[in-house]
Formats: structure tokens, sequence, C-alpha cells
């Protein structure tokens, strides 16, 4: 059996496209927060807070172009919001196994 490096599992996971595009940007942090928004704050405050950053990130590429470069800019990213709403959703059921059976 030939046996393969960790580094190369983690490259074949990179790859895959079910889940290669959380490791593309920052969505590793997105699902962190989520799941600590999740458990400590509910799902609510997750999706606010996922929407709220990337309203900020989408006005902050429109300052770098210009006053009306934000309407043009796909900088809006939808995929940072799953990212993060997957978070909140494992947050959720984390907060529902711990608080509740308690």
């Amino acid at each position: 059996m030939k046996y393969r490096s960790l580094k190369r599992e983690i490259m074949d996971i990179k790859s895959n496209k079910a889940v290669g595009w959380l490791f593309t940007s920052n969505r590793q942090w997105n699902l962190l927060v989520g799941l600590f928004l999740g458990v400590f704050c509910g799902i609510v405050a997750t999706f606010t807070a996922a929407c709220a950053c990337e309203f900020k990130d989408w006005q902050y590429a429109g300052s770098k172009g210009g006053p009306l470069r934000f309407w043009k800019d796909k900088s809006f990213d939808w995929l940072d919001i799953a990212a993060t709403m997957i978070g909140g959703i494992f947050g959720e059921i984390v907060h529902y196994i711990i608080f509740n059976t308690l």
C-alpha cells in the first residue's frame, strides 16, 4: 500500500470542487466566526454579521475606484455569506446540544 503525504491529501481536498471553494479567500475564518456567533448569539446574529461584513467589503471596493465604482464592481461575494451561515448552522447545532441537554 502506498502512503501519501498529508500535504498531498490537503491539496486533493482543496482541488475538490465540492469543498474547494471553502479554501479560497478567507472563508475558513468565516466558518469559525459563524460557528462562534451561532453558539453564543444565534443564527439571526450570524446572518446579520455576514451581510454587514460583505456590505463593508463591497463599499470598500467602491471607495478604491471612485464614488460610483461599487455599482460596476462584482465584489459582493455570496460564497462568503454562505460560508459564514454554514458555520452558524453548525454553531446552532452545538448550542442546542450543549444548552438544551443540560
